[in-house]
């Protein structure tokens, strides 16, 4: 999560100075994705670029069950961030589609950009620091899962 304001970070979150607050590199990687992708191309491209978030984390939400277990102190967070009922991504795919239909937008660019907005996401998710209980999803699986989600591109 992102902290807008230092007070939505100071009433939330208790953070009192979000200087502080670092991004890993991959997290840094993906915002950089994101910057480029909006600064250099079409507008449609960077809804295009945050559609793999989009869909990733409703469906990991389901698979957590964010909305009916409790999560600590992080329950607000993880039932915000990680709402299985959210569908933007759907609005996401019509302005797309929309866009590939007037000829905006072209398969081999968008699948670039698509793909490099997966492996952000893989390498973002592989960047945390796991617990010592054996916990870790392989880059491979979150790989398909991201590629089984998203198979509307690939065939449309």
């Amino acid at each position: 999560a992102v902290v807008s304001t230092q007070s939505t970070g100071n009433e939330i979150w208790h953070i009192k100075n979000a200087e502080g607050v670092r991004l890993g590199e991959a997290a840094k990687a993906y915002v950089n994705h994101i910057r480029n992708v909006s600064e250099s191309q079409e507008p449609v491209y960077t809804v295009l670029a945050l559609t793999p978030c989009a869909k990733l984390w409703p469906w990991l939400g389901q698979q957590i069950g964010a909305s009916e277990n409790n999560f600590g102190v992080y329950t607000s967070w993880v039932k915000e961030n990680f709402d299985p009922e959210s569908t933007g991504y759907k609005e996401y795919d019509q302005q797309v589609d929309w866009a590939y239909e007037a000829g905006t937008v072209t398969a081999d660019k968008a699948l670039k950009i698509f793909t490099t907005s997966m492996q952000n996401e893989v390498n973002f998710f592989n960047s945390v620091a796991r617990c010592g209980c054996g916990a870790n999803v392989p880059s491979c699986f979150l790989l398909l899962a991201l590629l089984l989600i998203s198979s509307r591109l690939y065939h449309p």
